[in-house]
Order: structure tokens, then C-alpha cells, then sequence
């Protein structure tokens, strides 16, 4: 009975979980199975581990577009600046759309400083907007329509 409950416990996180399916950016992080957090050396670092962006030598960008079925997209766009001594900055933009009817934007500024040869520490400011339109008559009578736009900081 007890290993019964406990699958039901992993399935049902599983489950939870499922709605907010990270697909992932980029081909080198996606491709090492999402582990590029301990890597973090290229652009990429700004949405893996902003910390990381000590690790870059030289000015570094990446793009990334994934369409997926039924109009669904996601576009990442981002570059870091490495200012050496002074530590290395980041500006990313994501995007998330379904087509004409949803639309989510992230903004994020990055900074990433080495304490010591050991230690770096990273911060970030986004900015997130999501949208919806009223494709149809059943959804501009839907409450959770009432609003059409939000937006907000956070880091």
C-alpha cells in the first residue's frame, strides 16, 4: 500500500507539473538535457543561470524560434556583454505565442560578478507581459477574459 501511494504522489506531481511543460531554449543546453545550469558559458546563461555569465570571454548571442503544432511558438532571444573585471551583462527577450489569440513577453536585464575565484553571484530584473484576444463570442463573455493584458516586475 505504501509504494502504491507513493507512485500516486510522483504521478500526480507529474501531472501538476505538466502545464507548465519547459520546453527549453537553445540547441546546446537543450541537447545536454537541460544541464547547461552548471555550465552556463554562452548567451544561453541568461535563461539557465544568470550567474554564469562570468564565464564569458567574449560578446556572445543566440536565437532560438520553435514552432510547435497548432500555431504554438516560442522565440528567445538574447546577448551577453562581458565587462571583465567589472563582471558581465545580459539582456534577453522571450516569447510564447499561440498564434493570435495568446501572447506572453519576458524582458530580462542581467549581472553577474565573480566574488572570488570560487564564488560568483547573479541578478536579474524581468519585466513579464502576457496577452489574450476573444477569439470568439463564448470567450468575450468568459470572466477570466475581463482583463485583456497584464504585466509585471519581478527578478
Amino acid at each position: 500500500m505504501k509504494k502504491v501511494l507513493i507512485a500516486v504522489m510522483l504521478f500526480a506531481a507529474a501531472a501538476a507539473n505538466a502545464a507548465f511543460f519547459d520546453m527549453g531554449q537553445g540547441a546546446r543546453p537543450v541537447g545536454m538535457g537541460e544541464a547547461f545550469v552548471a555550465v552556463a558559458d554562452d548567451a544561453n546563461a541568461m535563461y539557465y543561470n544568470v550567474a554564469g555569465m562570468t564565464q564569458v570571454r567574449m560578446l556572445s548571442t543566440t536565437a532560438t524560434y520553435t514552432g510547435y503544432m497548432d500555431g504554438l511558438s516560442d522565440s528567445f532571444i538574447a546577448a551577453v556583454v562581458p565587462m571583465y573585471k567589472y563582471g558581465a551583462f545580459g539582456v534577453s527577450w522571450l516569447n510564447m505565442s499561440a498564434g493570435s489569440l495568446y501572447s506572453e513577453n519576458t524582458f530580462k536585464l542581467g549581472y553577474a560578478y565573480n566574488l572570488n575565484k570560487s564564488w560568483t553571484a547573479g541578478a536579474s530584473l524581468k519585466y513579464m507581459m502576457k496577452s489574450y484576444s476573444t477569439g470568439d463570442a463564448t470567450s468575450a463573455s468568459n470572466p477570466v477574459f475581463s482583463k485583456l493584458t497584464a504585466a509585471a516586475l519581478g527578478s
